[in-house]
């Protein structure tokens, strides 16, 4: 008001909005309203018309989280969970499969065997906002190979022989039995299994051992040799 006098609020839903005892507006429902806003006046200023207007009360504000983790993690790195609400309030993170091989503490998740793991992102709301639709994300925890291959000498023409790489954990440095696959990546040799069948020209073979398995990571080494114009023995 002109007169600095204090406005007066009336509602026409105290379903809706109501005046508190402080003569705020105070929503307690949901749906459309109109507010009016008086001021009677006093000894020194006459009563001035009446404003009104229109609203609606949508209840409380949406929120959204953003979620993300990696496909697949190793077993002795621990793994930072970074989930965000749009409207900046903190995450609560929980595990709802796989606990047996997971371990959370605050946002940081610690494995203890390998497999599947689905972590859940949840934000319950407050007084301005609602509740967000909860976030999960499944990943696997594995174990890291690593992959060496046997020394490989130069090669005759024709000569036909095994190659061998040998898989260990890279963790526990033990040996593994896990599938491993050879291929030739490019050179005048061609392989079946591990037996590898030099060609009858001269050049540098480059062959490939890839070993997977359930509980491991994926490892893929090259080696790389010469067959020469000596004949093979």
């Amino acid at each position: 008001a002109t007169s600095g006098l204090n406005i007066v609020y009336e509602t026409n839903s105290s379903s809706v909005l109501t005046v508190n005892s402080s003569g705020k507006l105070n929503p307690v429902g949901t749906g459309a309203v109109r507010v009016t806003l008086k001021q009677p006046g006093d000894s020194h200023f006459s009563a001035a018309s009446n404003q009104t207007f229109d609203m609606k009360v949508i209840g409380k504000r949406p929120q959204t989280l953003t979620f993300t983790t990696v496909n697949e993690t190793r077993i002795d790195q621990p793994m930072d969970l970074n989930a965000s609400s749009s409207a900046g309030l903190a995450i609560t993170y929980s595990i709802t499969a796989g606990g047996s091989i997971a371990n959370l503490s605050n946002n940081r998740l610690t494995f203890t065997g390998t497999g599947s793991v689905t972590v859940r992102a949840s934000q319950a709301g407050n007084g301005t906002y609602a509740a967000a639709v909860a976030v999960n994300q499944t990943f696997l925890v594995k174990r890291p190979l690593t992959l060496t291959f046997n020394a490989i000498g130069n090669m005759g023409v024709n000569q036909v022989f095994d190659v061998k790489a040998a898989v260990v954990d890279a963790i526990s440095n033990q040996a593994v039995q896990v599938n491993t696959t050879y291929s030739i990546v490019s050179g005048p040799a061609t392989i079946s299994d591990s037996q590898i069948t030099c060609g009858n020209t001269i050049g540098t073979v480059v062959v490939q051992a890839k070993a997977t398995g359930a509980a491991y990571f994926t490892s893929i080494e090259t080696a790389d040799f010469n067959v020469t114009s000596k004949r093979g023995q």
